[in-house]
């Protein structure tokens, strides 16, 4: 809206004869819309990577592009693994890994005018998944390629074959494997 109106002004002053001296101010972004997709928790065992996805929106519903949020995020263990530049969608993603299980507050402090941009985010502990069921399907196959090359392939031929419970949710592990010999 702001914009139509500076273009309304302009025109209204140059069809007038007037004559415009000054500068149009920029007030940049305000953030008031912006806000922190609700995140699932991490596992702790310092590798797994959370990511945060924060959507940087102004008041009147312009996103925010090419700006990288900082904040505050403090916890033992919590590593920092910093934040991307905003898209043209306003999205911005800030990651962590973490080697302790707990729960911390992540807090956006360089969007002066969105204060309350902030969420609790919290890291598992590592636990030992239950076998729930296992997958018993599978088959070789053996093939000689028309360079002498010969094709072995099993399916379901992992050890760690099966459906196990793991935080939020369940891993279902399957394999497959192939050598090639002469």
């Amino acid at each position: 809206m702001k914009n139509a109106l500076s273009f309304f002004t302009i025109a209204l002053l140059v069809l007038t004869g007037c004559k415009f001296e000054g500068e149009f101010i920029d007030f940049g972004s305000n953030f008031l819309k912006s806000y922190i997709v609700e995140t699932s928790a991490g596992v702790a065992d310092g590798t797994t990577i959370l990511n945060v996805q924060i959507y940087l929106v102004n008041e009147d519903g312009s996103k925010v592009v090419g700006f990288t949020p900082s904040y505050t995020a403090t916890m033992t263990g919590l590593k920092h693994l910093g934040c991307t530049q905003s898209t043209e969608e306003g999205l911005s993603i800030c990651s962590f890994s973490s080697s302790s299980a707990g729960t911390f507050l992540f807090s956006i402090n360089n969007t002066e005018t969105k204060t309350d941009l902030q969420q609790e985010l919290t890291f598992n502990p590592v636990t030992t998944g239950l076998r729930l069921a296992e997958v018993s399907s599978g088959g070789q196959k053996s093939a000689t390629a028309a360079g002498g090359y010969k094709v072995n392939s099993t399916v379901g031929a992992t050890t760690s074959q099966g459906v196990f419970s793991a935080p939020g949710g369940y891993k279902v592990f399957a394999g497959f494997e192939t050598s090639l010999s002469e």
